[in-house]
């Protein structure tokens, strides 16, 4: 009896935690990796963390729409990086969770004239590393 106690206690630390967080907007937590980070440098640089690894401040918010909308809307992005949040950086927060919201149809969005969406930039990015390599 006290065999299986122990077993059970070391199959649960050996288990990986993964950290959970808040989102700005709904205050829902969830996993890291199902909400988007957005990072503010200490020189107030903001810019979207799609790796999650970037030093500075960082507030995350859910591919959600509705959180989108809500976070802008009462500006809790600012109040959370402490900094303001260039309109630039809104442009590509919408069109990153309109590319999430609708994977087969493409952007749902267009972005505004003289934005580009981080994934555009990542799939471009693929795209000629693989024309490099041919």
């Amino acid at each position: 009896m006290i065999w299986r106690k122990a077993v059970r206690i070391l199959s649960e630390r050996r288990q990986k935690r993964r950290p959970l967080r808040t989102c700005v907007a709904c205050r829902e937590k969830r996993d890291q990796r199902e909400l988007m980070r957005i990072t503010a440098s200490k020189d107030g640089v903001v810019t979207l963390d799609s790796q999650q690894k970037l030093p500075g401040r960082g507030a995350y918010i859910c591919y959600r729409q509705e959180c989108v909308e809500k976070a802008k809307k009462r500006d809790l992005l600012r109040r959370a990086l402490k900094c303001s949040v260039p309109e630039e950086i809104w442009g590509i927060i919408d069109c990153t969770v309109a590319d999430v919201s609708s994977p087969g149809k493409g952007l749902t969005r267009r972005m505004p004239e003289g934005m580009v969406c981080m994934a555009d930039i990542e799939r471009k990015g693929s795209e000629s590393v693989d024309r490099q390599e041919e």
